[in-house]
């Protein structure tokens, strides 16, 4: 059976771009960038059909800052300056000393996996002070003027609250802001531009680069893919790791191979994008850490066989073997089921089979972003034209199956349908922003309607959209074709004994209120 390891095929000279080509053939106006790299080898193809030219560009981050953000908080955690599991009030205490108690119990973890249960719909933007960074008082008064949707860590709701409050604290803690040292410690380490070629350190008009849905940040393919690198390598045994032994059992896999994926791919990143970055919990200002540059330490055949040779004295070495051997974490299960999406760990989405990343959907571009820590390797899909997500399923899906599993499931028949209760789901689900009205329909099924939240009881609502609802397997219902995509299926959840009942589209949750 086919599986990540068939990805090498793509690393073969030409073999990647002869396959971008077979695709885009006959879409004249396709723009399409594919970055691969595994085991230190490095690949990017594009087409440009009608662009005038070959040259690279960079795309629109989006919601892939998020990535970004995670990483910085990463660093900071790695050097002590941070813990994941104290509440961020004790990070904000000095600002937010009033509103306290209303969010001690959120911690930082739960604001990198979205599970804090803050209701962030009405905010729009992060405010932001005159000098570009987070105002935090204001943000976390707006975030807990809503009622909270859930209980920290109990479910998951996708958005930006918790990227924009994390953004904050790294601001607090090195006092200067989340553009700033997203400059400083990724973007220029790795060699990435950002905002258009913009320096957001020097350029003002740039410090407000969003932590969470990354406007005013553009990047490369190729920068981006070292960015996947280097997080997938820096530590791969704290990556959750379905083939990794551990207590609960499952199979070890070749401790030999994740040896030599992680030895090779230390040789190929970087100088200045290393494991030991001079980070500090106060991330003072150093010229060296400016100075270091950005070029790789020889060519790409000198790399491969240096971690060739460090990969075969780490595979000979037993105490390697036992150190790749090591017990992983464990994803964090989304409630319900998803066709997409398998959990999420410290602000990465899980894909299965040991797959983490993002998916980034922007006006004119989308950039899908996947690594695979247990073997080195990160995959980046950026397109002007189709989604991302199809590029990389037509692209990878005859070596890479976990892309073509990514189906929603089977309507049921009418026969099927008959015998579920689906009474129990009527209601209204809300948000601070958006009422979700859940009704009987005439065909067997459910009728969903979105509405704009009523601010005054007697305003009547403005209805965005409706649509039909028709069960499918594993407890999933369908809205009928067209509906918007933000909405590609739907489950309800319950807790506690059925006395809270939610709505859940595999990323946000709307909480029954009547």
């Amino acid at each position: 059976m086919p599986s990540s390891a068939d990805i090498f095929a793509y690393l073969e000279p030409g073999y990647l771009q002869r396959r971008l080509d077979e695709i885009a053939r006959g879409h004249a106006r396709e723009h399409i960038e594919v970055g691969v790299t595994a085991a230190g080898i490095v690949q990017v193809a594009r087409v440009a059909g009608g662009s005038g030219g070959e040259a690279p560009e960079v795309f629109p981050a989006g919601c892939i800052a998020k990535l970004l953000t995670s990483e910085l908080l990463r660093q900071v955690e790695s050097t002590g300056g941070v813990a994941l599991d104290r509440p961020v009030s004790e990070y904000l205490s000095d600002e937010t000393s009033n509103l306290r108690a209303v969010y001690s119990r959120i911690d930082l973890r739960h604001l990198l996996e979205h599970t804090h249960g803050l209701d962030d719909s009405t905010v729009t933007i992060a405010p932001r002070l005159p000098n570009g960074e987070i105002d935090a008082p204001r943000l976390v008064r707006q975030l807990v003027a809503a009622a909270p949707l859930f209980a920290p860590g109990k479910l998951y709701s996708y958005s930006n609250a918790g990227a924009w409050l994390i953004a904050a604290v790294l601001e607090k803690l090195s006092g200067t802001s989340w553009a700033a040292l997203l400059q400083d410690r990724l973007l220029t380490p790795l060699g990435m531009r950002s905002a258009s070629g913009i320096d957001p350190v020097h350029a003002p008009a740039a410090a407000h680069v969003c932590a969470s849905r990354g406007e005013q940040l553009a990047v490369p393919v190729s920068g981006l893919l070292r960015f996947l690198q280097h997080v997938a390598i820096c530590r791969p045994d704290a990556w959750p790791d379905e083939g990794c032994a551990s207590p609960r059992g499952g199979t070890a896999g070749t401790t030999g191979e994740k040896a030599a994926v992680s030895a090779e791919g230390a040789a190929w990143m970087p100088a200045a994008a290393g494991a030991t970055w001079p980070v500090r919990a106060t991330w003072p200002e150093t010229d060296a850490a400016r100075q270091r540059g950005t070029t790789e330490t020889g060519t790409q055949g000198e790399q491969r066989a240096r971690g060739m040779e460090q990969a075969q004295a780490a595979g000979d070495r037993p105490d390697a073997a036992r150190a790749l051997a090591c017990e992983r974490p464990e994803v964090f299960g989304l409630p319900g089921w998803s066709p997409f999406e398998r959990g999420i760990y410290l602000g990465w989405k899980s894909y299965g089979r040991n797959w983490f990343g993002h998916h980034s959907t922007w006006p004119g571009a989308s950039v899908l972003v996947r690594i695979r820590p247990a073997h080195g390797t990160a995959l980046v899909i950026a397109s002007r034209d189709q989604p991302a997500l199809l590029v990389a399923a037509r692209l990878f899906g005859r070596f890479l199956p976990e892309f073509a599993l990514l189906k929603l499931p089977q309507r049921l028949t009418a026969d099927a349908i008959q015998s579920m209760d689906l009474g129990r789901h009527k209601g209204v689900y809300r948000t601070a922003a958006e009422a979700v009205r859940v009704s009987s329909a005439s065909d067997q099924g459910l009728r969903m309607a979105v509405d704009r939240a009523r601010r005054d009881p007697a305003e009547r609502p403005e209805t965005r959209f409706a649509t039909p609802l028709q069960p499918a397997a594993g407890d999933v219902f369908l809205p009928e074709p067209g509906a918007p995509d933000r909405f590609p299926f739907v489950q309800f959840i319950e807790r506690d004994g059925g006395s809270r009942r939610y709505l859940w589209n595999g990323r946000r949750v709307w909480r029954k209120r009547y």
